[in-house]
């Protein structure tokens, strides 16, 4: 679970952010582990991606994109 650590770390590092976090307890057939949904700058994604593979086995990817450059909120 220090990985789950490590990982929101990057990606807030690289200009991200957590969006989403479950962790699982370790039982007796495994360690434990960590699901997160980290939002990252697509300009700094694949370096990112690169550096949170060091962190350990990766069991699953998935990518997508929201194209936000039109997006406006009245703040008033």
């Amino acid at each position: 679970l220090e990985a789950a650590a490590d990982a929101a770390r990057i990606a807030e590092r690289a200009g991200g952010r957590v969006d989403g976090r479950t962790e699982y307890a370790p039982n007796d057939n495994d360690a434990g582990g960590a699901e997160l949904v980290l939002r990252i700058p697509s300009d700094d994604l694949q370096p990112t991606i690169d550096e949170l593979k060091e962190l350990g086995e990766l069991e699953e990817l998935s990518l997508s994109a929201n194209d936000v450059t039109r997006e406006v909120q009245d703040l008033d």
